[in-house]
């Protein structure tokens, strides 16, 4: 209730009352006909989901309300199955469940990634097509074996097990694909602590029911005067587990299934099993014909949309009757295995779910990109303060947003023909690589809040991802309209970490007072040794012994600034050495001049014979109707 009053303001009770109404009559009716058609009776609740929901006959909407309500059934559903599964079975199955869940999951992902890129999907589209095909759904699972009054067959429970591991994988692989979508990379150390959080559950989850609630039944027993506190209990220690699944990142679901298994265990099992069955004639018709009144069957007559339904459709149930292979070491019928992994629902639809909201950028925003796509845009403060967000908070998807919408080719096109660049090399396999920012990104692990005022960092990690060189760095920054300040922290930045990263790599190290105090007079403030730290590390792989030199060299650095009478025995700095020995060299005024308004980083980056030959390289050719001579004595 306190979500419902969260999301609305207030509850519309006869709305909620009528649509209950409506959900459990038609329910009860589909059920009997279907049953005497002799089918399975939530085939028919589902049909009439979809009758009723708001693409065909729109009698109940999709609502908050609906939703509660059809969890709560599919918990009790879950809880149900638990108290009717025998442990010691399912754990004599739990090989052959492990290897049908691992081909039921590997199987359809693979297959309905590779049918996606074939259908022309995006590479994140087909990551989403092929994760929602992996799981299978317990929830229709359990409720067709308990139909048919099969739940105690070996069948059963070895997809029973199969499903549950589904769960837990499908939990792996949405963390990983969701990461890879939303960043373009992996975090290792999260996919670990996820799997690590679902595993914990399980095993603690499942050693607390069977040790401590037939405990716990045996003394509300003994001491309750109503028959109906036992059952009541249940369902309260019912939806405990189910919220802990949920802190868990496991579907609810999983939870309800761990307590029933240990609520079967318990000598009141039979009473809390009719309690159960009661409350479930209520709630559980509710989740199947949500199901159905969440369909959109108009989108059914979209020819694209029917092509790429039947693929994933074969798809769907190919690599599903595949995983009824695994169950080796087994006396028992793999087709009905098979058939029996082949059902998909709640964590389909959760995998669904995020893909639209993940892959389809809001209606708002594409409008406002609509109409302002021919729109002259300009920097401003205002400008360059989101920008600065955007390198903070962002990630490949949002610079893919602005490349289709030829923002970037309007406001950045140095970003713009960088990404092009990407675009055309062969060589690189990763597809996400095109739009990633590597540096940005390791500088966003590293420092959290960034303000305009003080974006220097971020700033230099950028032009490190994206300008080709010295020149490029300065007509950005020029286009960012950055204070004399930050563009001055940051040009300064790009130096001294090329200087520093030059130095880390040289074997053997070398400790030279020149390019210390030339760091020093880039840097000016402690402050800024350490950013130059970040972005040393964040643009270079380092090794060990390279992060020790490192730290050397900024330590040093930092003693120099705290002292600067120790900078009194340096002749001068390694950048007026390089450009007064270059100068030396020129064969002109021109290429000296060239040299003398050459940038640090360029001059710190190669010797002055390169430099003298590169100035001379660049003269221009000549302009229309004119000559240029040279008189060489």
């Amino acid at each position: 209730m306190t979500a419902l009053l969260a999301a609305g303001g207030s509850i519309d009770f006869t709305s909620i009352f009528l649509d209950l109404g409506v959900i459990l009559v038609v329910a009860k009716v589909a059920a009997e006909l279907a049953e005497r058609i002799r089918i399975p009776a939530v085939l028919g609740e589902i049909a009439a989901g979809v009758l009723i929901g708001p693409s065909a006959l729109g009698l109940v909407g999709s609502t908050d309300a609906t939703k509660i309500l059809a969890e709560i059934g599919v918990i009790i559903l879950l809880a149900t199955v638990g108290m009717e599964t025998d442990l010691n079975e399912l754990r004599r199955v739990g090989r052959a469940s492990m290897i049908v869940a691992v081909i039921g999951v590997v199987a359809p992902m693979s297959t309905g990634m590779f049918a996606g890129k074939l259908l022309g999907e995006s590479t994140n589209a087909s990551l989403f097509l092929g994760a929602a095909l992996a799981a299978t759904s317990v929830g229709i699972t359990a409720r067709v074996f308990g139909d048919l009054h099969a739940l105690s067959s070996t069948e059963a429970r070895i997809v029973l097990g199969a499903a549950v591991a589904d769960d837990v994988l499908g939990l792996i692989i949405l963390t990983v694909v969701t990461r890879v979508v939303e960043q373009g990379s992996v975090d290792v150390a999260g996919v670990a602590s996820t799997i690590g959080l679902a595993v914990g559950f399980l095993v603690i989850a499942t050693a607390v029911g069977i040790v401590a609630l037939p405990r716990i039944f045996a003394a509300v027993g003994a001491k309750s005067r109503s028959t109906a506190t036992v059952g009541v209990v249940a369902a309260g220690l019912t939806f405990a587990f189910s919220a802990a699944a949920s802190t868990a990142n496991l579907a609810p679901i999983i939870g309800a299934f761990v307590a029933g298994t240990a609520l079967g265990r318990t000598k009141h099992h039979d009473r809390i099993a009719r309690d159960f069955t009661s409350l479930g004639n209520v709630f559980i018709p509710v989740f199947f014909l949500q199901i159905g009144i969440d369909t959109d069957v108009t989108k059914f007559f979209q020819a694209h949309v029917l092509w790429v339904a039947a693929v994933l459709t074969v798809i769907a149930v190919g690599g599903k009757m595949v995983a009824g292979l695994g169950a080796i070491g087994t006396n028992t019928d793999r087709l009905l295995i098979g058939m029996g992994m082949i059902p998909r629902g709640e964590v389909g639809l959760i995998f669904a779910t995020i893909g639209v909201s993940s892959l389809q950028p809001d209606r708002a925003l594409m409008e406002w990109l609509h109409e302002h796509r021919m729109v002259p845009l300009s920097w401003d403060t205002g400008t360059t303060e989101r920008f600065v967000q955007l390198l903070m908070n962002g990630n490949a998807r949002s610079w893919r947003l602005l490349e289709i919408t030829n923002v970037l080719d309007r406001a950045l096109p140095e970003l713009a023909r960088a990404l092009d660049s990407r675009r055309s090399d062969s060589s690189e396999l990763d597809p996400t690589h095109v739009s990633r920012l590597a540096t940005v990104e390791s500088i966003r692990e590293r420092v959290r809040n960034v303000s305009v005022d003080d974006c220097s960092l971020v700033l230099a990690a950028f032009l490190v991802d994206i300008a080709a060189d010295n020149n490029d760095s300065t007509l950005l920054l020029d286009r960012l309209t950055v204070s004399a300040g930050i563009r001055h922290d940051t040009l300064a930045l790009l130096s001294a970490s090329t200087l520093i990263g030059a130095a880390i790599t040289a074997e053997p190290y070398e400790h030279n007072p020149r390019v210390m105090a030339q760091l020093a007079e880039y840097l000016g403030t402690p402050a800024m040794v350490e950013r130059c730290r970040l972005l040393v590390e964040a643009r270079n792989e380092i090794v060990d012994w390279q992060y020790s030199i490192l730290l050397e060299i900024t330590t040093g650095v930092q003693e120099l600034l705290a002292h600067p009478e120790l900078l009194g025995g340096v002749e001068s700095s390694l950048e007026s050495i390089r450009r007064r020995d270059a100068m030396a060299l020129a064969p002109n005024d021109l290429v000296r001049d060239r040299i003398s308004h050459a940038a640090a980083g360029y001059i710190i980056a190669h010797d002055p014979e390169t430099i003298v030959r590169h100035a001379a390289l660049v003269e221009p050719a000549p302009r229309g109707r004119t000559v240029r001579v040279n008189v060489v004595d």
